[in-house]
């Protein structure tokens, strides 16, 4: 099965070489890797390719100025030969079986659109290791329950048929944040079919950093911006949501925002908004995670990690896996 990987990045050149390795060492090796170097200074040198195997096709694409992620990516589609696309962070990698594990879920499921899968997270500095949750439920309407919570998550954690991209207008280039829901969101609402593998493929890393105040606003700016342009986009179908529909769309976007206030270290307006969570939507986890959060930012990921260990208790992906086991973690949602 042909796999197209995408990796666009910026300014990233190290964690670039880290996140490139892990697609050239997988245990069953993808058809082609593409790099958009979207206005990197310096720029991503040439021989960024030289130790990838002879049977991989390769490709470095350069915006000169920074066109930004749904551009970079865009461009990459265009460019890709593969029948399927698989998208990478330069900070991210993939697990080595990612590959094998995402051919044999297309070779068995020849209807499906766009593919899923948990990922492992690290909180890096805080030395923090959990996995996203998937729901395996049948899902009754996918759009309409994507619309409350983003189930499938972000671009690492997804492979897409090229042509079911196409069709729908790949990533819209006017939202420079959550840009990759809202193309899960306008595939789900062109019946488009998704399957989750229940397992984590990918590593996601993410940093609390302390960055000057100005960028601070600027990424929040940015995650409002995002919200708001998809709130108007799919205005309509928001209204159509129930009370109690709209009551846990209200607790998941507090989710997202608190997630990044606290990547941002501004553990002061994370406590102010989990408290409105809490007298929003009250309940004994939201209170735990605000009692948490008073303790202390690391706190809250040790939280995230201990209550993932309790709900699933997953393991780490092993190739020691069998085919059979593999095929049982695959789900048409």
């Amino acid at each position: 099965m042909n796999i197209s990987v995408i990796i666009p990045t910026h300014n990233r050149i190290d964690e670039l070489k880290i996140a490139l390795k892990s697609v050239y060492t997988q245990t069953v090796l993808p058809h082609e890797i593409i790099i958009v170097d979207d206005g990197s200074s310096p720029r991503v040198p040439d021989d960024i390719f030289n130790k990838i195997p002879s049977k991989i096709n390769y490709c470095l694409l350069r915006n000169e100025t920074p066109q930004g992620a749904s551009k970079a990516r865009n461009r990459g589609i265009t460019k890709a030969n593969g029948e399927w696309i698989a998208f990478l962070d330069d900070d991210d990698k993939f697990k080595p079986e990612k590959i094998e594990i995402v051919s044999d879920a297309i070779s068995n499921n020849c209807d499906a659109d766009l593919f899923y899968h948990i990922a492992e997270i690290h909180i890096v500095n805080e030395g923090i290791v959990y996995f996203s949750r998937k729901s395996t439920k049948k899902k009754k309407d996918p759009f309409r329950e994507l619309l409350i919570i983003n189930y499938v998550g972000g671009t690492p954690m997804v492979v897409v048929k090229k042509t079911s991209l196409i069709e729908v207008g790949c990533f819209a280039e006017d939202i420079h944040s959550a840009e990759d829901y809202e193309l899960w969101l306008r595939m789900a609402k062109n019946n488009k079919k998704f399957y989750l593998i229940n397992l984590p493929l990918t590593e996601c890393h993410y940093m609390t950093v302390v960055t000057r105040r100005k960028n601070l606003f600027s990424n929040l700016d940015s995650f409002y911006q995002g919200k708001k342009m998809i709130e108007k986009i799919y205005h309509c179908d928001y209204q159509k949501l129930s009370l109690k529909e709209k009551k846990q769309y209200f607790l998941h976007k507090k989710m997202g925002l608190i997630h990044r206030l606290l990547l941002t270290n501004q553990w002061r307006a994370a406590i102010k908004e989990q408290l409105r969570v809490v007298l929003m939507v009250p309940s004994f986890y939201s209170i735990i995670v605000l009692l948490s959060l008073c303790l202390g930012t690391k706190n809250v990921f040790r939280l995230r990690a201990w209550v993932n260990w309790i709900e699933s208790g997953r393991s780490k992906i092993s190739s020691k896996a069998s085919p059979t086991d593999i095929r049982n973690q695959i789900y048409n949602t």
